[in-house]
């Protein structure tokens, strides 16, 4: 197997166009696999114990190697927090520096505060300048402030969500990030598993995607650089890494038309209470 490859935008950053978020409890050894295939980009938060193990295996043996990218929880979207982030990460992972710091911001105003003198991305900045840190990124569900984000060149790179039943970004985010030479991580390509789901709408006698199907959807498209997977086995996470096999043809234009066929009727179909997916990023 040999994991596709790219460049995270202006970032420099050599990276695996599949990604693993530790949010489901990956296991240190799946992480180690993993990265023993060929996947280097890790999405990474101080709770996640399974990826934290892992990591902190990876640093001591191939550090140049890995691609850490250290996210700051929704209710750290401070100066304080962002500070103790990038602490905790350097401390816990054993590291000198951290390759992105992502920061989650969801209006205009966040990031105008942000964006304050004194604030928590001129800190961010300085640690940019100083080594800490290699690229500065932000994760968002709001389509808007990430092309802004980008028009704007604030940030090094945005995380946005992107699957077969929400596209928008296609028209709202990609061209601008494009154009700015902007890194692009996706997040919940299997929307949160419903995509994994038949919807009601959906006839008996049609296929519904297989979470590989989910997956090359979005690393279909090549403005994305690294979509995240959240696996919670090895066995799930084998499975998908097949997605971002080089080796994977294009999907055809067929392909691509059922997926967002199929995506639609998920979009408008109506949430409800059930049991949670085998995988759900």
């Amino acid at each position: 197997m040999g994991i596709q490859r790219t460049v995270l935008g202006k970032t420099g950053l050599q990276v695996s166009r599949m990604g693993i978020g530790g949010a489901y409890g990956i296991s240190g050894d799946a992480s180690v696999k993993a990265f023993e295939l060929g996947l280097n980009y890790f999405f990474w938060m101080p709770a996640w114990e399974g990826l934290t193990d892992g990591l902190r295996r990876l640093v001591r043996t191939h550090r140049p190697d890995i691609v850490i990218s250290a996210g700051v929880a929704a209710a750290d979207r401070n100066l304080t927090g962002v500070q103790k982030t990038l602490r905790d990460a350097l401390e816990i992972l054993g590291t000198d520096y951290v390759d992105v710091l992502q920061v989650p911001l969801g209006t205009p105003e966040e990031l105008d505060t942000a964006l304050m003198p004194g604030g928590m991305l001129e800190w961010m900045r300085e640690m940019r300048d100083k080594g800490s840190v290699r690229a500065l990124g932000s994760s968002t569900h709001n389509r808007a402030l990430a092309r802004h984000m980008a028009e704007t060149g604030v940030l090094d790179m945005v995380m946005v969500r992107y699957n077969c039943a929400h596209r928008g970004v296609e028209t709202e985010v990609l061209p601008a990030t494009r154009a700015a030479g902007i890194g692009v991580v996706a997040f919940t390509p299997l929307r949160w598993g419903t995509l994994l789901q038949r919807p009601e709408e959906w006839p008996a006698d049609r296929p519904i995607p297989s979470a590989a199907d989910c997956y090359r959807y979005v690393l279909n498209n090549r403005d994305v650089h690294v979509t995240l997977t959240g696996a919670r086995t090895w066995e799930q996470l084998e499975s998908n890494l097949q997605a971002a096999d080089d080796s994977q043809p294009p999907l055809t234009s067929e392909e691509l038309a059922q997926l967002s066929e199929f995506g639609n009727v998920v979009y408008r179909t109506p949430v409800r209470a059930q049991p949670a997916p085998p995988q759900s990023s």
